[in-house]
C-alpha cells in the first residue's frame, strides 16, 4: 500500500487490508497448484516486460524464477520482469522507477 494512503487510514482498515491480502495469497496458492493463475497481477497486459525498480528497504537475496538470484539492497536499482516483482511492489519492498 502506498505510504500516502497508509497514513490516512485507520488501524482497523489496515488490519482489514492485510487480512484481505493474506486471503488472496492463500487462494492464489490453491489456484497455482492447478492453473498457474495469480489474481493479484494487473488485468491489463503490461506494455513492457521488464521494469526498473528501486529497492526501498534491505530485503536480502531472493531467487526469482526467470532472473535468478537478485540481491535487494536499499537504494539500488534493478531491471526485472514485472511479473516477478509485482508482489514485492505490493509489499512495499521495491518501487517502480517512472
Amino acid at each position: 500500500m502506498p505510504e500516502h494512503i497508509k497514513e490516512k487510514i485507520t488501524p482497523g482498515e489496515l488490519t482489514y487490508y492485510n487480512s484481505y491480502l493474506e486471503m488472496i495469497d492463500q487462494y492464489n496458492r490453491t489456484l497455482s497448484d492447478h492453473n498457474n493463475i495469480d489474481l493479484t497481477i494487473d488485468m491489463k497486459p503490461p506494455k513492457e516486460l521488464f521494469i526498473e525498480v528501486r529497492i526501498k528497504k534491505d530485503y536480502g537475496t531472493v531467487m526469482l524464477p526467470e532472473s535468478g538470484a537478485v540481491n535487494l539492497q536499499r537504494n539500488t536499482t534493478h531491471l526485472l520482469r514485472r511479473s516477478e516483482v509485482d508482489h514485492l511492489i505490493k509489499q512495499g519492498v521495491v518501487a517502480e522507477v517512472l
